[in-house]
């Protein structure tokens, strides 16, 4: 197993790949071009020096990502946390996350590292196993997908 910073079009191509195995219930046919244009902009956040983008490589084959970026001096923050179904609960992405956030604290002068998660999804253990706590809570609201019917928007 390999750990390190994503570097050009052949470890970049593959995290499509991964990111659609790991999303596999979105049958969105949208969904590659869409995957697609977030990779290509998280590359240029990275090829500008702001983060970077980890994988973990098994026999050269792309199984877990992550990137960590810069988002105010001292602040760099966890993006998109993936592990391939095939490939999970074997350290990949707590091995990816201290070499991510040793990058940030070396590289980018991090001394506040922020991860995003849901307190009911099971890679909350992981994060909590690697010193990760609360610090405040985050609530969304969403329609439901075709709630919105004939309804038009206002402008004011």
């Amino acid at each position: 197993m390999a750990f390190r910073p994503l570097q050009d079009d052949d470890d970049w191509a593959p995290a499509a790949d991964l990111r659609l195995s790991v999303y596999a219930d979105d049958d969105s046919s949208n969904q590659r071009g869409f995957v697609e244009r977030q990779l290509a902009a998280s590359r240029r956040v990275c090829e500008e020096g702001a983060g970077a983008w980890f994988g973990a490589f098994a026999n050269g084959h792309l199984v877990a990502s992550l990137g960590v970026i810069a988002t105010e001096p001292g602040l760099a923050r966890y993006q998109m946390v993936e592990t391939h179904p095939d490939h999970r609960r074997r350290g990949l992405a707590s091995w990816l996350l201290f070499d991510a956030g040793r990058y940030a604290a070396d590289v980018l002068g991090a001394h506040t590292l922020v991860i995003v998660a849901d307190p009911d999804d099971s890679a909350i253990r992981v994060y909590r196993s690697l010193g990760f706590s609360a610090e405040e809570r985050q609530v969304q609201l969403q329609r439901p997908a075709g709630s919105l019917g004939s309804r038009r928007a206002v402008q004011c």
